[in-house]
C-alpha cells in the first residue's frame, strides 16, 4: 500500500504533498478506494451500518450515531452519523486533533462562516454540538455523490448520468459555483481554494461549493466570531493560486481572487491540467501567467479568451465580479449550442443536395426546410452572423437553382424576395428566367388553340361557306369565266370578300397568334392564286395549267401552317396532295378538281376544329 495513505489518513500530509497527494487521488479511483478503506478502520470512530444503534456509541445523548468518515481535510475529517430524532444521515465534521483548541476555534469559526451563507450551493449547516469529550461537532447536510474531480473527466459517466455532453456539462457545474460565490462575496466573504475537489455533484446533479475552512470575510469581524482571510496569508492550492494569494503579494485579497481561481478551474476544464501545475511552494510567487495549452480545439477557443481573462495577474483586468463571469460562461454555453445549430443546418443542405442530386424531391425539400428552420433559431441564438449569412445564401441559392430547374421562376422568384438579402447574381438569373417564362407563358396563350375556339370556327366555316359560293358560281355560270382576265378578277373578288369578312371576324383574327395567322395564312393563299392566275392570263396558258400550278401552291401554303400553326392543316394538305394525284390522272379535269381540293381542304380544317370544340367541351365538363 502506498505509504501516504496511512498518513493522508492520519493527517500527517502537509503543503505541497498534501495537494499533490489530492490531485493523484483526482486521477487515480483505486488510490480513493484504498483511502477509503484504510480511513474506515481509523481509531477513534465507531463504523456501524446505516440504521444501527450500538450501547456505546459515542454521543447517543445527542441523538447522534457516529458510523464511518465520508472524507477528511487539512484541519478536520467529515463523517457519516444517524441523527436519531428526524431518522436521517448527516454529515458531522470534527477536528482531526481531539482537545486542539486552535483547529476547534477555526473549525467554530468555518461552521459561523458556512451556516451565515445560506444558498442552494453552499451545503446547509443544522447546528452545532459536542461529543463526550467536549470537542466541537458541526453538523451539516449528508451530500450523496462524489468530488466533481472524480466526474470532470469522465464523459461516459456524465451522459449516463445526466444526458449532458461533457464539457457543457461542466461549465454548468462551474456555473453554479459562480452563483454561490457572487452571493459569498455579495456579503463580504471570499473562498480562497475554489477547485474541483472542493466540489460536490449529488445523486441528482445537485452541486455543493464545500470547505470553506480557507474562506473568510475581507475586513476584520469584531465579534471575533466569524474568520478573516488576513489571518492566514498565503493559503490556497498552489496550482491554481492567484498572485495576490501569496506572502508580500502587491494587491490585497478580493472577490478577484476568487474570479482568478475559477478562471483556473475553467483552464484546468479545457486543458486537463492546473494553470500552475509546478508550484511547489509559496515561494514560487504568483506573477506569472499560466503556459499556453497544447490542445484546444476551436470549437473552445471562447473559453479559452474567457479563463485568459479570469486569469490576468492584475485583479482590475479580471472579471469584474463572479457574476460577469458567469455570465461570459452562459454566453459562451449559448454561442456553442448556437454553433451545433449552424452545423446541424450546413448538414442538412448537404443532404438536401444529395437528395436533390438523387432525384428524391420530396426529401431534399423536407431537409432543405428543416435547413431553414434550424438556421434561424442558430441566429437567434447568437451563432457566428457571418456563417449563418453564407449558410442561408447557400440555401437560398440551393432552393432558387432548384425552382428554375423544375421550370418555376415564379417560386424561384418568391424564395429570393423572402431571403432579405441581395443576391445579385441570383437575381438577374430569377429576372432572366421570369421574363423568359412570361414570353412563353405569352405565346402559349396566342398559340393556345383554346382561345376563341368557339368563334374561330364559326369563322372557318363561314370562310367555306364564301368559298362554296364562289366555286359553285364558276360551275353554273362558266359564261361570266371565259374571259382572258375572269379568273384574275374573280380572285380578286374574293380576296376582297375575303378581307371584309376578316373585319367583321376582327375579334376573332386580333385574340391569339394562331388566328392572325391562320388569316394571313388565307391572305396569303388568295393573293398567290391571283398572282398564278395573273399570270397565266398575261402568258395566255391554257387554264388546265394554272390550275395544276395553283394546287401546289395551296399545298405548300397549307404545309407551312401545319408545320407553324396548328397540325390540323395538315388534313388540308393531305387532302390537296389527293387533288394534285388526281390532276395529274385527269387534267382535263384539274380546275375542277382544283375546287374540290381546296373546298374539301377548308371543309376539313373546319371539321377537325368542330370536333375538337366537341371533344374540349366534354372533358371541360361544358
Amino acid at each position: 500500500m502506498d505509504d501516504r495513505v496511512k498518513r493522508f489518513a492520519r493527517g500527517q500530509l502537509a503543503g505541497a504533498e498534501l495537494e499533490a497527494f489530492e490531485r493523484d487521488l483526482d486521477r487515480d479511483p483505486q488510490l480513493r478506494r484504498a483511502v477509503a478503506a484504510q480511513a474506515s478502520t481509523e481509531e477513534g470512530v465507531t463504523l456501524l451500518p446505516p440504521g444501527a444503534v450500538p450501547h456505546e456509541a459515542p454521543n447517543v445523548e445527542r441523538g447522534l450515531v457516529l458510523q464511518r468518515v465520508l472524507g477528511r481535510g487539512g484541519m478536520a475529517r467529515v463523517l457519516l452519523a444517524r441523527q436519531l430524532d428526524l431518522g436521517r444521515d448527516v454529515a458531522v465534521k470534527v477536528v482531526k486533533e481531539p482537545g486542539n483548541a486552535s483547529l476547534t476555534q477555526r473549525l467554530l469559526k468555518e461552521a459561523r462562516l458556512t451556516g451565515a451563507l445560506e444558498h442552494p450551493v453552499i451545503v446547509p449547516v443544522h447546528y452545532l454540538t459536542t461529543d463526550e469529550a467536549g470537542d466541537v461537532q458541526v453538523v451539516l447536510k449528508r451530500v450523496e455523490g462524489e468530488p466533481w474531480s472524480a466526474l470532470k473527466d469522465d464523459a461516459e459517466a456524465v451522459r449516463a448520468r445526466f444526458g449532458a455532453e461533457l464539457f457543457d456539462w461542466n461549465v454548468r457545474v462551474l456555473i453554479a459555483v459562480c452563483g454561490a460565490l457572487g452571493f459569498a462575496h455579495e456579503r463580504g466573504v471570499i473562498h480562497r481554494d475554489v477547485k474541483t475537489s472542493n466540489v460536490m455533484v449529488g445523486r441528482h446533479g445537485e452541486v455543493y461549493l464545500v470547505d470553506w475552512g480557507l474562506g473568510g470575510l475581507l475586513t476584520p469581524d469584531e465579534t471575533g466570531l466569524l474568520p478573516w482571510v488576513g489571518e492566514a496569508m498565503g493559503a490556497g492550492t498552489l496550482a491554481f493560486m492567484a498572485p495576490e494569494q501569496f506572502p508580500g503579494a502587491r494587491h490585497p485579497l478580493s472577490a478577484a481572487t476568487d474570479v482568478y481561481l475559477l478562471g483556473g478551474v475553467l483552464f484546468e476544464l479545457l486543458t486537463g491540467t492546473p494553470p500552475f501545475p509546478g508550484r511547489s511552494s509559496v515561494a514560487d510567487g504568483g506573477a506569472m501567467e499560466p503556459p499556453p495549452p497544447r490542445h484546444v480545439s476551436a470549437s473552445l477557443e471562447p473559453f479559452l479568451s474567457i479563463a485568459r481573462r479570469a486569469l490576468e495577474p492584475e485583479p482590475a483586468r479580471r472579471f469584474p465580479t463572479a457574476a460577469d463571469f458567469r455570465l461570459a460562461l452562459e454566453q459562451g454555453l449559448k454561442r456553442r449550442d448556437a454553433e451545433r445549430l449552424a452545423d446541424r443546418a450546413e448538414q442538412l443542405l448537404a443532404s438536401a443536395d444529395g437528395y436533390r442530386d438523387a432525384g428524391a424531391r420530396s426529401e431534399a425539400s423536407r431537409a432543405a426546410t428543416e435547413a431553414a428552420f434550424t438556421l434561424r433559431l442558430a441566429r437567434e441564438s447568437g451563432a457566428d452572423a457571418a456563417r449563418v449569412d453564407r449558410l442561408e445564401e447557400r440555401h437560398v441559392r440551393s432552393q432558387v437553382e432548384a425552382a428554375l430547374a423544375d421550370g418555376r421562376p415564379a417560386v424561384a422568384a418568391q424564395v429570393l424576395s423572402s431571403h432579405g438579402r441581395p443576391v445579385p447574381a441570383l437575381a438577374l438569373k430569377v429576372k432572366a428566367a421570369t421574363e423568359e417564362a412570361s414570353r412563353r407563358e405569352q405565346l402559349g396563350r396566342e398559340l393556345d388553340p383554346a382561345l376563341g375556339r368557339r368563334r374561330r370556327v364559326w369563322f372557318v366555316f363561314t370562310f367555306a361557306v364564301q368559298s362554296t359560293v364562289f366555286y359553285t358560281a364558276r360551275l353554273v355560270f362558266p359564261q361570266l369565266y371565259t374571259g382572258r382576265w375572269a379568273l384574275v378578277v374573280s380572285s380578286a373578288i374574293f380576296l376582297a370578300a375575303f378581307l371584309g369578312l376578316m373585319f367583321v371576324f376582327r375579334d376573332v383574327v386580333r385574340i391569339s397568334r394562331l388566328n392572325r395567322h391562320m388569316a394571313q395564312l388565307i391572305i396569303v393563299l388568295t393573293a398567290g392564286q391571283v398572282a398564278t392566275r395573273a399570270a397565266t392570263a398575261a402568258l395566255d396558258l391554257p387554264r388546265n395549267v394554272g390550275a395544276a400550278v395553283e394546287l401546289p401552291v395551296l399545298l405548300t401554303t397549307l404545309l407551312a401552317g401545319a408545320v407553324t400553326l396548328h397540325w390540323s392543316y395538315g388534313v388540308g394538305a393531305f387532302v390537296c396532295v389527293l387533288g394534285q394525284v388526281a390532276a395529274l390522272v385527269w387534267p382535263g379535269s384539274a380546275q375542277l378538281i382544283f375546287f374540290l381540293s381546296a373546298l374539301g381542304a377548308i371543309i376539313s380544317v373546319g371539321i377537325v376544329w368542330a370536333g375538337w370544340l366537341r371533344h374540349h367541351e366534354r372533358s371541360s365538363g361544358g
